[in-house]
C-alpha cells in the first residue's frame, strides 16, 4: 500500500468492525433461513461469502501486519 494512504482511526475502526459483525450476521441469517429449499441456497451463498471475507481479512492482516 502507498504510505500516502493513511485514513483516520475512526475509518479504520469502522472497516475492521464490519468483519465480525458480518460474520455474526451471516450466521444469524443462516439460522433464520434454514426452513426452505430456496433458503438453503441463500445460506450456502452467504456463508461462502462470509468465509471468503474472513479468509481475505486474515491474509490482509498477515501480509500488511
Amino acid at each position: 500500500m502507498s504510505p500516502a494512504l493513511n485514513p483516520p482511526d475512526w475509518i479504520r475502526i469502522l472497516g475492521i468492525a464490519g468483519f465480525p459483525i458480518g460474520i455474526v450476521g451471516s450466521a444469524a441469517a443462516a439460522v433464520a433461513a434454514r426452513g426452505t429449499a430456496a433458503g438453503r441456497a441463500w445460506i450456502a451463498a452467504g456463508l461462502s461469502l462470509a468465509a471468503a471475507a474472513l479468509a481475505g481479512f486474515i491474509i490482509l492482516v498477515a501480509v500488511l501486519g
